[in-house]
């Protein structure tokens, strides 16, 4: 009981005190206490100021690091791109600059068809170039061996003559005497001669005047003079030096040349237009039905191709050949090792071109030179794949394709180790009536052209009646050219496999022998002599220690491993 009334009497005491406490000090003590309160108010917003504070200036900092990066990563992209337009610019103008042997070389976007006008091989987009002035497509790696361009030479002639022209009025100047503006000649600068009847004091005095005025500029037209005729020199000089090289890059299209522009423009002659329905009248066509003028047009289409093949022909015989021969002199045997059997198809496809054209001529009407309809070609198409001129055909066209890669081979070999013969080549890529088809390409032309006519022959037959007579001759005259093809794709392959088997023997050990049953010895000699031919090539298991498996070749009396 005793702490509870010390509590009480606490208690008590305290509250005695607040009672004896004036108004004055109470509110002396509730300043104290908001003060305290304001104080630890004061000191948690400062600290909290100071954080945020210091939090916003370092967020504050790193934006702008930021933003200071972007801006560097932007001028950075900037400046690689000009650096990249730089290096556009640069190889532009080095492009358009570049120019090898007069032509002006730039980028060119080219088909997946266009090929080198000098390697014959594909364009591609990034190694393309195209000159401006004569249109000619080459590689970067082939542009040096281009021939000089004939248009800058024009150009080059035209600005000569232009310059000797202008050279000759004003060198003719300078010779003859002129006449001042106060009446006397002017013969040289600072020399004037005055006219009769003129004081002795004035021709005294002017010719004191022109006396010092030409010592001080004798020397000045002097040297006048000596630049001019060291640039005029210079000008004949280089003028003289473009004949030669003219002469050298371009073979000038004479007589010859005329003739045979003549005969091919003859042949192609009511052949220009693309198909029948546009060669002839309107009002013609309109009186025909679509399966006839669809049939016209493919009969159009077969004559029109066999024209464009014999064109072919022709620019490879009395074009190349012709070159070859009487320039770079080559014999007999090269000749027909690039062009095998040329002079029998050209033969062959003339006199088929000629009875197609015949036909044409005959089913024209009366008082017109271009409406026409042929009936029937089939017969034409039996009698050149029948007979003695289907003969003719089969073996013509077999030994060319056989020989087809031999040739093209020879030509790139040729190409590369001749340069007289690479020269030369150019030359006649430059000829108008080449038409840029350079000898790979009309061999290959030539090797695709049988293949063509199964097409044309399956078109005709869509478009003719089942049970009539024509339909029964288009489809023999189709199974004998099927037949001829099939022939010929069996002399090829037979020509493969004696190449094939010549290559074997070739790999065979000089000294390497076998003893035939009979006694005999078998070299290697024997392997490519007789009528031994190929006839299978394998590989075969070979019981042995080491277990290899040999290769081994059969003809129709030995077996080879």
């Amino acid at each position: 009981m005793a702490p509870r009334a010390n509590l009480s009497t606490n208690r008590t005491s305290s509250a005695d005190r607040k009672e004896n406490v004036t108004w004055n000090e109470e509110e002396e003590e509730r300043i104290e206490r908001a003060e305290k309160g304001t104080k630890v108010k004061r000191t948690l917003s400062s600290l909290r100021n100071r954080m945020t504070g210091s939090f916003n200036k370092d967020k504050g900092k790193n934006r702008e690091k930021e933003q200071q990066k972007e801006k560097d990563r932007e001028r950075e992209k900037e400046k690689e791109k000009e650096k990249e337009r730089e290096k556009e610019l640069k190889e532009s103008t080095c492009a358009v600059s570049s120019s090898c042997n007069g032509h002006q070389l730039v980028r060119g976007s080219f088909s997946s068809r266009a090929t080198c006008s000098l390697c014959s091989k594909t364009l591609q987009r990034k190694h393309g170039l195209q000159c401006v002035n004569c249109a000619v497509n080459v590689h970067k790696s082939c542009k040096s061996l281009l021939p000089e361009c004939s248009n800058s030479k024009n150009k080059s002639r035209d600005f000569v003559q232009k310059s000797q022209a202008a050279a000759q009025p004003s060198s003719q100047a300078s010779r003859e005497p002129c006449l001042a503006s106060d009446g006397g000649i002017r013969l040289a600068t600072g020399m004037t001669v005055l006219p009769r009847g003129a004081s002795g004091q004035q021709n005294a005095h002017s010719a004191n005047h022109t006396l010092s005025h030409t010592s001080s500029s004798s020397s000045i037209t002097g040297e006048m003079d000596e630049v001019d005729a060291f640039r005029i020199k210079r000008h004949m000089e280089d003028t003289i030096s473009i004949a030669p090289s003219t002469a050298e890059s371009v073979i000038v299209e004479d007589t010859y040349y005329n003739s045979v522009r003549l005969d091919l423009d003859s042949m192609a002659q009511d052949f220009e237009v693309e198909s029948w329905s546009l060669a002839v009248d309107q009002h013609f066509l309109k009186k025909h039905s679509k399966e006839v003028i669809k049939r016209q047009d493919v009969m159009y289409e077969l004559i029109q191709t066999e024209m464009h093949h014999v064109r072919t022909l022709k620019i490879m015989l009395l074009v190349y050949v012709h070159e070859l021969r009487e320039t770079l002199q080559l014999d007999e045997r090269r000749l027909d090792c690039l062009f095998p059997q040329l002079e029998s198809l050209l033969e062959l496809h003339g006199h088929f071109l000629s009875r197609l054209r015949e036909r044409r001529q005959d089913t024209l009407e009366p008082g017109s030179q271009c409406n026409y309809i042929i009936h029937s070609v089939a017969d034409i198409l039996s009698e050149q794949f029948s007979g003695e001129l289907g003969e003719r055909m089969k073996e013509s066209y077999g030994v060319f394709c056989s020989h087809h890669t031999e040739a093209v081979n020879y030509y790139k070999e040729q190409l590369q180790s001749n340069k007289k013969f690479q020269n030369h080549i150019r030359k006649i890529n430059n000829l108008s009536i080449v038409r840029r088809l350079g000898i790979p390409e009309c061999i290959l032309l030539v090797t695709q052209r049988i293949t063509k006519y199964p097409v044309l022959v399956e078109r005709m037959l869509q478009y003719t009646e089942a049970d009539s007579e024509e339909h029964e001759q288009l489809a023999r005259a189709l199974g004998l050219i099927k037949s001829a093809i099939v022939q010929v794709d069996s002399q090829v392959n037979l020509y493969e496999k004696q190449t094939r088997l010549r290559e074997i023997a070739t790999k065979m050990e000089p000294k390497a022998f076998g003893k035939i049953k009979d006694g005999r010895i078998f070299r290697r000699e024997d392997v490519t002599q007789g009528n031994r031919r190929l006839l299978y090539e394998g590989m075969v298991n070979w019981k042995a220690a080491s277990g290899r498996l040999k290769g081994t070749f059969t003809s129709p009396d030995t077996v080879l491993m």
